[in-house]
């Protein structure tokens, strides 16, 4: 039997009904029925899910549990999960940045270590305290780097870093993060999923937070033969503890620092980073960024509030609103040059799939302001430049070269400060906007989460958290009349 056909037979049961009488009252066939309580059919739509559910008169939190249930069975449970984590991710990468908290006044609990110290630390709790005593003093003492070896499942040490790093802008952390190599990513990868959920928060961070990624065997890694294998590092002092973060050592010694620091320096030479390009909007490497990786002729997947604009935009558009005495102009043009002709669908090469809210295509309609370029460099697009891209959209979709499907915000959370783009099988493209460094550039470089990224976009389409594509192209046409009459009543 299946995860679904249990839980169908749990609530006939629970429902005293005979199978023929569900059959007569859903209007499913009742031999359908019973190869679905069998395992040895699956219900071809959700639909039929629902007559079976309302015939049974099933709780929305029962509806809510066959239809997770139908889900797993359908893709299996290792791909039901990683798809649930990637969804989970994009939702709260929107709640992940924070500006900078003022630190609470010392209370004493940072009281300085004494140099030569060798401190056993025998429970979680106590191990929780010296953490968080060891971040203390790193700000107390103004050392200006932090080397952390742990991984970010370590949800008490992450909270405490984090609060830390959100309180300390002139910190820079480096953290070393291990990968498990054992996992069959395009089948589970569900650990090193959710430790880029985990390094979100760090990133979107006051301080200098840069992740470095290694592969390895975790059982083996974080086994019970390896006793201390986690540590941190700053100035003298070394904090060194369990892969469970129960028990550990704590050093202020001239002598065993060095050692730890040689140790972290020779594993992040064979690390790579995690995420590449990490820049802010008012450098030139924010730009150049953009065209540091190649784009295929194949599909690629953009996913963000507002649709991506830059698919039909022309040179001639660029030139006319960007600001004329703006510093660096020509560079500034030279980059929108090469960017539209990568990705550019006018010429007809390319495909695109571009998920999308409602909200954020009104939004720059009725503002003319574009979410994924920095403010402060352009004039808004007046109310014809804004209506020749939406027919741009529109005849491009019409060739069958761009597929927009409008999101089902009530269902998948999408914010404004996000978009996430797949260029190529294993190249993902973040643009976030962080509270107080401006738009910020991140390509990632895991292999294992680019691929669940990709399943992912290739997945949302067939999923009830967006608007079907026939139906999306409907919503498309008629936001072009209301527009259009709009623009027709302004003038």
């Amino acid at each position: 039997m299946s995860v679904f056909s249990e839980k169908l037979n749990e609530y006939i049961t629970a429902s005293n009904i005979k199978i023929s009488a569900l059959a007569k009252l859903s209007g499913v066939e009742r031999s359908y029925i019973q190869k679905m309580i069998s395992g040895d059919r699956i219900p071809t739509s959700e639909e039929v899910i629902q007559q079976i559910s309302q015939t049974l008169m099933l709780s929305p939190n029962q509806h809510r549990i066959l239809n997770e249930a139908y889900s797993i069975t359908k893709m299996g449970e290792a791909v039901y999960y990683r798809r649930v984590l990637v969804k989970r991710l994009i939702e709260e990468i929107g709640t992940a940045a924070a500006p900078c908290e003022p630190a609470e006044p010392n209370s004493g609990d940072s009281a300085a270590i004494p140099e030569n110290t060798v401190l056993p630390i025998q429970s979680r709790p106590a191990l929780t305290h010296a953490f968080r005593q060891f971040l203390l003093q790193s700000a107390a003492n103004q050392d200006k780097e932090i080397c952390l070896l742990f991984q970010p499942q370590n949800e008490t040490l992450a909270d405490e870093l984090l609060l830390f790093c959100r309180q300390n802008p002139e910190i820079r952390v480096e953290h070393i993060i291990c990968f498990d190599s054992e996992l069959q990513y395009q089948k589970e990868n569900r650990y090193n999923l959710d430790c880029i959920r985990r390094v979100f928060p760090l990133l979107l961070s006051a301080a200098e937070y840069i992740p470095w990624f290694h592969y390895d065997s975790l059982h083996s890694r974080m086994g019970d033969s390896s006793v201390f294998p986690c540590f941190a590092l700053a100035g003298n002092r070394v904090l060194n503890f369990s892969a469970s973060a129960d028990c550990g050592i704590l050093y202020n010694r001239p002598d065993i620092a060095p050692l730890f620091r040689s140790i972290f320096q020779n594993i992040r030479d064979v690390c790579q980073p995690l995420l590449d390009n990490r820049t802010v909007s008012d450098g030139k490497t924010f730009w150049d960024s953009y065209l540091s990786g190649t784009i295929q002729p194949g599909v690629t997947y953009y996913l963000q509030y507002q649709p991506c604009l830059a698919l039909f935009c022309s040179m001639d558009m660029v030139r006319r609103q960007i600001l004329p005495d703006l510093p660096g102009k020509e560079e500034i043009l030279n980059f929108f040059d090469k960017r539209l002709q990568k990705i550019t669908l006018m010429r007809g090469d390319r495909q695109n799939i571009s998920f999308f809210t409602e909200e954020g295509l009104w939004e720059f309609l009725h503002t003319g302001l574009v979410s994924e370029l920095p403010e402060g460099i352009y004039h808004p697009l007046p109310r014809a430049f804004r209506a020749e891209l939406l027919r741009r959209m529109l005849s491009c979709a019409d060739k069958g070269i761009y597929k927009p499907f409008f999101i089902k915000t009530a269902k998948f959370k999408i914010s404004h400060e996000f978009s996430a783009g797949v260029e190529e099988f294993q190249q993902v493209r973040f643009t976030l906007s962080h509270p107080t460094r401006g738009l910020m550039s991140l390509r990632l470089q895991e292999k294992s989460v680019a691929f669940s990224f990709r399943d992912f976009m290739e997945y949302l389409q067939d999923t009830g958290l967006i608007y079907p594509r026939e139906e999306s192209l409907e919503k498309l046409r008629e936001i072009q009349r209301i527009f259009l009459n709009e623009s027709g009543s302004a003038n």
